[in-house]
C-alpha cells in the first residue's frame, strides 16, 4: 500500500506541478468541532496524520494549491490555531490550539472534510501516527535499507576475556597419542576379508587385422553302439554256416526250403 501510494506520487508529479490546480478551502465553526472543506475537482488519495504541534494533510499531487484566504473568515484561532502549506512538498500543516483531535471522511464527489473536535482522540484512531518520512518535491523515496547480515563475532582477545576463560586460553593442552591395538581394530573393522581374486584379462589385439583365427573344427565320428548278444549269435552262426558245420533254415513265411551246406574243397 505504502509503495504503491508513493508510486502515483512520483507519477502525476509533474503533470500537477504544470497545472498548478487550486483548490478551496471553507471553513465553519460548531460547538464542538471546528471543520475545514477542501473542495477538489477530483479528489486525490490523501493521508493525515499526528505532528507535535498538530497535523499533517498529504494529498497525492503536490502541485495543488490550497486557497487559505479565507479560512479564518468563520472560525476563530481557538481550535485550529493557523494553517500553512509547503510550496516544494505541498504539505499542508494545520497547527492547534488546544488540546483536540482531528478526524476526516470524503463527502460528496469530490470533496474532503477535516474536524477537529475537543478533547483526546478515540483508541484505535488512524490520525494519531505520524505520517511516514515523504519524498522532496515528488521524487520517490529511497528503498528501505536491507537487514544487517550477521556476521561472524570473532573470539574475544586475552585481556577482553573473562577470567576463567582467559585462564582455560592460557593453559596448553596436552594430547594424548593414540593408540589402537589389533583387536580395537577388529572392532572397528570387522573380521578380515578373504581377498577375492580377479579375473584374468585378456590382452586386446592392437589392430583388428592382427586377430588370429582359430583353427578349423574336426569332425568327431559319431561313437558306434556296442554289439549285443544277438549279434554276436549272429556272427557265429554265420561262420559255422561258411564252414559247413550247420545247415541254415531261412523261413520267409511264405514256403520253406532247405538249403545245403556248402562243400568244402579240398
Amino acid at each position: 500500500m505504502r509503495a504503491a501510494f508513493w508510486l502515483a506520487l512520483a507519477a502525476i508529479a509533474a503533470a500537477g506541478a504544470a497545472s498548478g490546480q487550486t483548490v478551496p478551502v471553507r471553513s465553519g465553526e460548531h460547538a464542538t468541532y471546528s471543520r475545514l472543506v477542501f473542495d477538489f475537482a477530483e479528489r486525490p488519495e490523501w493521508r493525515l496524520g499526528r505532528t507535535p504541534g498538530g497535523y499533517d494533510l498529504q494529498v497525492v499531487d503536490p502541485g495543488l494549491r490550497f486557497d487559505l484566504g479565507a479560512v479564518f473568515r468563520f472560525i476563530p484561532r481557538d481550535r485550529i490555531r493557523g494553517v500553512s502549506q509547503d510550496p516544494d512538498s505541498g504539505m499542508l500543516t494545520i497547527a492547534l490550539g488546544c488540546s483536540c483531535h482531528a478526524d476526516a471522511f470524503e463527502h460528496g464527489r469530490a470533496s474532503l472534510v477535516l474536524d477537529i473536535h475537543d478533547g483526546p482522540a478515540p483508541p484505535g484512531s488512524p490520525f494519531e501516527r505520524p505520517i511516514p518520512d515523504r519524498p522532496v518535491s515528488g521524487e520517490m523515496p529511497p528503498p528501505p535499507p536491507f537487514p544487517p547480515v550477521p556476521l561472524a563475532v570473532p573470539a574475544p582477545a586475552d585481556d577482553q576475556a573473562p577470567a576463567g576463560l582467559r585462564q582455560t586460553l592460557a593453559e596448553p593442552r596436552a594430547e594424548a597419542p593414540l593408540s589402537l591395538s589389533l583387536p580395537m581394530l577388529r572392532q572397528f573393522s570387522g573380521p578380515p576379508r578373504r581377498p577375492v581374486p580377479a579375473a584374468p584379462v585378456e590382452p586386446r589385439p592392437p589392430d583388428a587385422a592382427r586377430v588370429e583365427m582359430p583353427p578349423p573344427l574336426t569332425p568327431v565320428p559319431e561313437p558306434r553302439a556296442a554289439p549285443g548278444p544277438g549279434t554276436a549269435l549272429a556272427e557265429a552262426l554265420g561262420r559255422a554256416a561258411a564252414q559247413g558245420l550247420v545247415d541254415a533254415d531261412i523261413d520267409d513265411g511264405r514256403s520253406r526250403r532247405r538249403i545245403p551246406a556248402p562243400r568244402q574243397v579240398e
